[in-house]
């Protein structure tokens, strides 16, 4: 139950709320004319600004496809290399292994075949190029070193034999001491020129001759006009 001062106090409390919204309200609003002017005539540009960075977004992850893409390639390259690289050591492996095989049964030394197939370190194939291999020893004062000298290999020699050094590529290459031939070619005839022909002499005509050829030409000129006439005045006649 409400009492008196309540009733009496509650104007006085609207009132104070009333000026404490008067206080915490903003005076005025004030708009920057420029932002506003930009944003009311940029959606064009903002438009353009979307569409151009969607498109660099796009170009960006189709160069990071065709990246993904050549990485993918590199990769199974790499892995047919080293496939490839198996299969070759493989297979020089299986000829290395026929060849010394076939060279002891030539040989019938059978003893040596039995002492190298119980050696399995010493006659262990280590891949291309294992029979070329030379250890030396480094000693010093407290390290010992040995170092192992491996020998190109190379695997056309199995089938084509060696290749020459560039010694005796070179002992090849050089020419013969031997004096060559020289074979003399006769000088072309020379052709006999054509005399140069004589000017030619022009006959200019003369006065009366040209007064001749004038009066000719108009004498004909009007026997064809005198002949065209009779024409026409014969077809008239015909027509009537």
């Amino acid at each position: 139950m409400r009492t008196n001062i309540a009733e009496l106090t509650q104007s006085h409390k609207a009132i104070a709320a009333k000026k404490r919204a008067r206080v915490a309200e903003v005076k005025e609003v004030l708009f920057d004319d420029e932002a506003r002017h930009e944003f009311l005539t940029g959606f064009h540009k903002r438009k353009k600004a979307k569409a151009d960075a969607a498109r660099e977004k796009a170009k960006e992850r189709e160069k990071e496809g065709r990246k993904e893409d050549r990485r993918e390639r590199r990769k199974q390259l790499r892995e047919r290399a080293i496939e490839n690289a198996a299969e070759v050591e493989r297979a020089y492996g299986a000829i290395i292994s026929q060849l010394s095989l076939a060279y002891f049964r030539r040989s019938g030394n059978r003893g040596v075949l039995l002492e190298a197939d119980n050696d399995d370190s010493d006659n262990e194939w280590d891949g291309i190029g294992g029979n070329d291999e030379q250890d030396e020893e480094y000693e010093g004062e407290q390290v010992v070193a040995t170092v192992t000298v491996v020998e190109d290999f190379d695997p056309t020699t199995l089938t084509t034999g060696p290749r020459p050094t560039p010694q005796e590529s070179s002992e090849h290459a050089k020419p013969s001491l031997a004096p060559v031939p020289t074979v003399q070619k006769k000088a072309p005839r020379s052709k006999p020129t054509k005399s140069k022909s004589k000017p030619k002499k022009i006959f200019y005509e003369s006065k009366d001759e040209r007064k001749r050829e004038k009066d000719k030409q108009y004498t004909r000129k009007r026997e064809k006009a005198a002949l065209a006439g009779n024409k026409a005045i014969k077809k008239q006649k015909t027509r009537r």
